[in-house]
C-alpha cells in the first residue's frame, strides 16, 4: 500500500520545504497531502484531512507534520492577538491529533514543528504543574490555555506570574500536548507509532525536522539505499523501526531535551 504523509501549514516557509523533501524521500507511490495556513484548525476541515489522507494511503497514515503557522505581530498589543494565536497554534494542534489518532498506522510518526521555547524552564514554578504530570491530558491543557487568554485579555496574566511574551507559554502548551499524546497514543492500538515535537536549527531546518518524522528503507516508507551504511542513514532519515525513543520529546535542533531540565537535576542530587 502507498505510504501517506501530511503537512501542515505546507503553503508557508519551512512547510513548503518540507513537503518537496519529503516527495524527494518518499518511496515511489506515495501520497503527500498539503494542507494550507488558512484551511485549518477548525475540527471539521481537520477530520476531512485525516480521511483523505488515510483514504490515498490505503486506510492509513504514516507521516503527519504539523507546521503551525501563527506568528507574534510586532506593533499590536498581546491582548489584541492571544486568542488568535493560541487557537491556531495551539487547539488547531489539539484537534489535529484528535482527528489522526485513529488513522495512524503501526510505526507512524506525528512531528510538531514547535520551538526551542517549550521547555517548561521558561515558566516560573508556579505554572508548570498546569502543564506537566499524568493529569495534563489534551482536554486539561485547553483549559489551561483558555484560562492563559482570558487573564491576557484582562491584564491579569502578569499577576499571575505568565512571561509576557505569549509564544513562550503557547510553545510550552506545544510540548504538553505532544507529551499528552504519546502518551495516549501508546496506550492505543498502533503500536510503534513516535510522537515529537521538533524545534529545527538555523543551519538546516527542514533537515531537522525530515530526520525526526522518515524511516530508512526497509523500515517504513522512506526509500534510502539499503547498502548505505547505517551511521550515513541515520543521522539523514531518523529512527528506524522497533525505535521507542525519544517519544514525547522535544528535539531542538537535533537534540532531545527534557521537559524541565531543573528536574532532572534535583533528582540527581536527591538521588544521592
Amino acid at each position: 500500500m502507498p505510504a501517506s504523509a501530511v503537512v501542515t501549514g505546507a503553503d508557508l516557509g519551512i512547510g513548503g520545504a518540507v513537503v518537496r523533501g519529503l516527495r524527494r524521500r518518499l518511496a515511489p507511490g506515495a501520497v503527500v497531502r498539503e494542507a494550507a495556513a488558512d484551511q485549518l484548525p477548525d475540527a471539521p476541515a481537520a477530520r476531512a484531512l485525516a480521511a483523505s489522507a488515510a483514504a490515498a494511503g490505503g486506510g492509513g497514515v504514516d507521516i503527519v507534520i504539523v507546521h503551525t503557522t501563527g506568528a507574534v505581530a510586532s506593533g499590536l498589543r498581546m491582548a489584541d492577538q492571544v486568542r488568535d494565536y493560541i487557537e491556531l497554534n495551539n487547539h488547531g494542534v489539539h484537534r489535529l491529533m484528535a482527528a489522526f489518532s485513529p488513522v495512524l498506522r503501526d510505526g507512524a510518526r506525528f512531528v510538531v514543528v514547535s520551538g526551542a521555547l517549550g521547555s517548561l524552564d521558561h515558566l516560573p514554578q508556579g505554572l508548570r504543574d498546569r502543564f506537566d504530570g499524568p493529569d495534563a491530558d489534551l482536554p486539561q491543557l485547553a483549559r489551561v490555555l483558555d484560562g492563559y487568554v482570558a487573564a491576557v485579555e484582562d491584564g491579569t496574566a502578569a499577576d499571575q506570574g505568565w512571561p509576557a511574551w505569549i509564544e513562550v507559554a503557547s510553545r510550552v502548551a506545544q510540548v504538553a500536548a505532544v507529551r499528552a499524546f504519546a502518551r495516549a497514543v501508546a496506550a492505543g492500538p498502533h503500536r510503534g507509532v513516535l510522537v515529537n515535537a521538533v524545534a529545527p536549527g538555523p543551519d538546516d531546518p527542514v533537515e531537522d525536522i525530515l530526520r525526526v518524522a522518515t524511516l530508512p528503507d526497509g523500515a517504513g516508507p522512506v526509500g534510502i539505499h539499503a547498502a548505505a551504511p547505517l551511521s550515513a542513514v541515520l543521522p539523514a532519515a531518523g529512527p528506524p523501526a522497533g525505535t521507542r525513543l525519544p517519544h514525547g520529546t522535544l528535539i531542538v535542533g537535533r537534540t532531545p531535551v527534557p521537559f524541565m531540565r531543573a528536574r532532572l537535576a534535583d533528582r540527581s542530587v536527591n538521588s544521592r
